[in-house]
């Protein structure tokens, strides 16, 4: 929907709301009557399977996707929906890696090899994170580190968010 078309809807509704008001001197929350059909309509949508779901290869909204992604440092946002993020093939000749991996009102599995070195970086508001090496829930942050990790050498760095959603780091 353009923007113009939802100006023009708003200053319709409120030269309709002016005017019922000031000749039958009735008082409609016509805003609110607007807001709460729009809300229903995106439920009907939601509910019937109708609604234009979007993931680019880097977000997933309302549908559930694997990820693989290649070599290059990425950011992962998994928003009302569910993914799996399949770093077991990460390969660290070159250097460091850096994934980020956002879970918002979502479910991320991340899959990783316990042969490659990795520190995980977990923030949870509202949410939980599991990893290998611990579970954080609620609210918190937490830095894990995997047995093959060693200080000074190249490594997968995992920064996790989860808010109102869930993050699990599984090594296999």
């Amino acid at each position: 929907m353009r923007m113009s078309l939802i100006w023009g809807f708003a200053l319709i509704l409120l030269g309709i709301s002016m005017v019922i008001k000031a000749v039958f001197h009735i008082s409609l929350p016509l805003f609110r009557i607007a807001f709460a059909l729009f809300i229903i309509w995106w439920g009907v949508k939601l509910l019937l399977g109708n609604f234009n779901s979007s993931s680019d290869s880097n977000t997933t909204f309302f549908q559930s996707e694997h990820i693989m992604p290649g070599n290059e440092e990425s950011d992962y946002n998994i928003v009302f929906g569910s993914g799996i993020i399949d770093l077991r093939g990460v390969d660290l000749s070159n250097g460091s890696k850096t994934v980020k991996v956002s879970a918002v009102f979502g479910t991320a599995k991340i899959l990783v090899n316990p042969e490659v070195p990795t520190i995980t970086k977990v923030s949870v508001a509202f949410g939980e994170a599991k990893t290998p090496e611990g579970f954080v829930s609620f609210l918190g942050d937490r830095k894990f580190s995997n047995s093959a990790y060693v200080k000074g050498e190249n490594v997968l760095i995992i920064k996790t968010d989860a808010v109102f959603g869930a993050v699990n780091i599984e090594e296999s």
